[in-house]
């Protein structure tokens, strides 16, 4: 449910994948191996989230994965994040309040947890044996993965989204729908927060290296403050150590190689984390990726093939793609998915 203002406009085009692809709508996944597993958001309050995967290996593409290993039986409404784990996939559904667990081999269900009166789930990390899930009643709740179980609820900030772990602490992006401007540190040895750090307005995407974590703070949409970009918490210390200030609002990122590849309205930005400065403010530009002029909607970055995959939601109510490109920008495919492709996760058979 990144931006969904552009939900009530209507119009009607056909999809068609990209060269080469093969579809595959109503046969159930018999093994999934190398991939990418998209997260189709659907339409708000349409029941109609799906997955799509495409399998790197003959390129083949699967839509409505979900559906077609469970007997026809939906994913939800509004699926916002996805994580890959210990041969399960965990799949959040914000306005279903659940998360999904799938088996990711064929992606039959294997559970779910229900989070009706635990706040609409948001994102999701997991460490070791335990998930931990932002929702929008103001916690984290930390779940066993293999049993399920809620095991707490803990306290955060206003409208949590974006949370990632690195060495004891989860860092939690306070979104505030808006109007927050802080990121929660969670000690996961006692589950509870422990600090909280002053960032940029609107923190919703989190990112980690080794050293750092990196809150992308999109500002307020309707009263905008100058205070978006990416903001550089040092780990050891708990601290704020820098900011980068971007004209443009960022919407979400992903990290590389040393870098951190970021989506703002003109399109995709390259930062050096070396010397944490741009290096490139418009690698590829978002009417490349999507000609109707409505923005580039997610991003995933695979180290193996240094490929840049960019979720494209076209109008934001029929269909989408991804589109992938190489480091220079150069294009290399596209294939179809369901509508706006949300979450794009890189998997290899674990």
């Amino acid at each position: 449910m990144k931006n969904k203002l552009f939900l009530l406009l209507i119009s009607f085009a056909i999809i068609f994948a990209g060269c080469n692809n093969k579809n595959d709508i109503n046969n159930p996944i018999t093994e999934v191996t190398k991939g990418i597993v998209v997260v189709n958001e659907g339409l708000f309050g349409q029941n109609n989230s799906s997955i799509t995967y495409y399998n790197l290996k003959d390129k083949k593409v699967t839509q409505d994965a979900y559906a077609n290993s469970n007997n026809g039986n939906k994913l939800g409404d509004t699926a916002n994040d996805m994580k890959i784990s210990g041969g399960k996939g965990y799949i959040v559904v914000n306005q279903s309040k659940k998360v999904e667990v799938v088996d990711i081999k064929n992606f039959t269900s294997a559970g779910a947890v229900d989070f009706t009166n635990l706040g609409s789930p948001r994102s999701i990390c997991i460490v070791n044996a335990d998930a931990y899930v932002t929702t929008y009643g103001n916690n984290v709740v930390k779940f066993n993965t293999a049993t399920l179980n809620v095991l707490k609820e803990i306290p955060v900030g206003s409208k949590p989204e974006g949370i990632v772990y690195n060495s004891g602490y989860l860092f939690v992006a306070n979104s505030g729908w808006g109007s927050g401007s802080t990121v929660s540190v969670i000690k996961t040895s006692a589950d509870s927060s422990v600090k909280s750090i002053a960032v940029g307005v609107n923190p919703r995407v989190m990112l980690t290296d080794s050293k750092y974590v990196y809150a992308v703070c999109s500002d307020n949409y309707f009263s905008p403050t100058g205070r978006k970009g990416i903001y550089k918490i040092e780990v050891s210390s708990l601290t704020l150590k820098d900011s980068l200030i971007f004209t443009d609002a960022p919407s979400d990122a992903t990290i590389g190689d040393g870098e951190i590849f970021l989506i703002h309205n003109a399109g995709i930005a390259t930062i050096d984390l070396t010397n944490f400065t741009v290096t490139n403010d418009s690698l590829i530009s978002s009417q490349t990726v999507n000609p109707l002029g409505y923005g580039i909607y997610s991003i995933a970055y695979d180290s193996e093939s240094n490929l840049l995959y960019l979720g494209n939601p076209k109008d934001y109510t029929q269909n989408g793609e991804v589109a992938f490109f190489d480091l220079s920008g150069k294009e290399k495919g596209r294939f179809a998915t369901g509508i706006n492709p949300g979450t794009i996760v890189i998997y290899k058979s674990e």
